[in-house]
């Protein structure tokens, strides 16, 4: 599964979720076809990709922002530099891990994969 997402200013929730992508993929899906069909269960794998022509660093974070911590010494967040990319595991126990809340600069892009 691939996704682009734009950048707004505001703390956002990565919608990927893999019912909704499995229903995209249902008119490539052939019957008895065991492996397309588990598609959902391939995800190994959560890739964030900063575009290389972001002005800025993009922020991603698992807690939404009333929940985040941050001071002088602790930040609930990382930053991604422009052509940086960020490997997350597929959880399978806290689907919540899954779907991070990314934020920064308007118009900044983010690649997300699936893998």
């Amino acid at each position: 599964m691939i996704a682009t997402f734009v950048m707004t200013w505001e703390w956002f929730e990565l919608p990927i979720d893999i019912g909704m992508e499995k229903s995209k993929l249902e008119d490539r899906i052939t019957n008895g076809d065991k492996v397309t069909d588990s598609f959902w269960a391939l995800y190994d794998s959560l890739c964030i990709t900063a575009d290389k022509d972001n002005e800025s660093s993009i922020l991603v974070s698992d807690y939404s922002e009333d929940m985040q911590v941050n001071g002088w010494n602790r930040a609930d967040y990382i930053e991604i530099y422009p052509s940086w990319e960020l490997q997350l595991p597929w959880n399978r126990q806290v689907q919540a891990l899954n779907r991070p809340i990314v934020m920064w600069q308007a118009g900044d892009v983010i690649k997300v994969v699936a893998r």
